[in-house]
């Protein structure tokens, strides 16, 4: 708190009259984040363009963004913070969260009608679950420097492994 209060110049105080607690103030920040990634990710869907490169695309557009400097710096003092406190995201919270990724929402939206994905999933259940792939590829062993950036390989891994989760012939893992 005392770091963001300096970086806004404001003190601890007028930060929490703004926010009741961190709590919520990293909600905020999360949902800035998260609309600040749903300006810098641009995907149409397009049938003109084969499938898997528009998933390739798109995968690539999430990690250029999960590597920029803000983000990491952010994600980081984020994640510290709910380790810290042992307050983990709800489940709710987490879809208000994909809900404000409009772009990709939609480009799940028309590949679904055009038979490209399955709609055994929504598609704020298919994004959730390409976010977690993309996060648990780039996102954490950036985080915790086990590397240094992501490559076409990587892209290539979480493509395949997306596409094959939500092919329109997969069929659903058996619950126990």
């Amino acid at each position: 708190m005392d770091s963001i209060a300096s970086r806004a110049n404001v003190s601890k105080r007028t930060l929490y009259k703004y926010f009741a607690n961190k709590k919520a103030l990293l909600d905020e920040i999360l949902f800035h984040l998260i609309s600040k990634n749903q300006k810098a990710i641009r995907i149409f869907y397009n049938e003109e363009v084969p499938f898997p490169d528009q998933v390739k695309d798109l995968i690539h557009q999430k990690c250029q963004h999960l590597l920029g400097p803000d983000n990491l710096k952010l994600a980081k003092i984020i994640l510290s913070e709910v380790i810290k406190s042992d307050c983990f995201i709800k489940k709710e919270e987490i879809e208000e969260i994909l809900k404000a990724e409009s772009n990709s929402l939609t480009w799940i939206k028309e590949a679904q009608k055009a038979g490209k994905l399955s709609s055994k999933l929504s598609e704020v259940e298919i994004l959730e679950q390409l976010n977690t792939i993309v996060n648990g590829f780039v996102f954490f062993p950036l985080v915790m420097g086990k590397k240094e950036s992501y490559t076409h390989q990587d892209v290539t891994i979480i493509s395949d492994i997306f596409l094959q989760l939500n092919s329109v012939d997969f069929h659903s893992p058996i619950k126990q």
